[in-house]
């Protein structure tokens, strides 16, 4: 795999394609930690837009390695297919079981595999970097901001360019 490969799954993603959600309430409950990320329906469209722009192909086998009476652990392994070349990556998801019900637990842990393989090369990696950050809640308890300014004024304290 060249390094324009590896450098197109890295990219950054757009403002728009980058989700948020509520860490952590602050006591004064005005205000909570961001965590963002990208979903994997936006994974899978960086990695098939790259691949297609390099003459490649992607697949993600997954498999159920472990289940116990408090979580589910999931295997991901990512592998992509260039110029008669193929290079996988694995890594693992695991959820614990809660009041959700069992589908929920399986298909977060094998989103959670699928993020992490494609992590290993690179696909939003930059994201676990991202500085702690406080916005402000309002009345009903979600960010007073939208989204995309809250993941855009994260970005600027990334240095991150688009």
């Amino acid at each position: 795999m060249t390094k324009e490969f590896l450098d197109a799954l890295a990219k950054p993603f757009a403002v728009h394609e980058v989700a948020v959600r509520i860490g952590q309430k602050m006591k004064d409950g005005e205000s909570a930690s961001v965590f963002i990320y990208v979903d994997v329906p936006t994974i899978e469209n960086r990695l098939d837009s790259v691949c297609a722009q390099f003459g490649a192909d992607w697949e993600a086998r997954k498999e159920i390695v472990s289940v116990s009476e408090k979580s589910v652990v999931v295997k991901c392994a990512l592998t992509i297919h260039e110029g008669g070349k193929s290079l996988t990556r694995e890594d693992f998801g695991e959820e614990v079981f809660s009041k959700e019900g069992a589908t929920e637990v399986y298909k977060s842990a094998s989103s959670d595999s699928f993020k992490r393989a494609a992590r290993a090369f690179g696909v939003g990696r930059y994201l676990a970097f991202a500085p702690f950050f406080l916005a402000k809640l309002n009345d009903n308890g979600r960010f007073a901001k939208s989204d995309e300014a809250i993941v855009s004024e994260i970005y600027r304290r990334m240095n991150l360019t688009l």
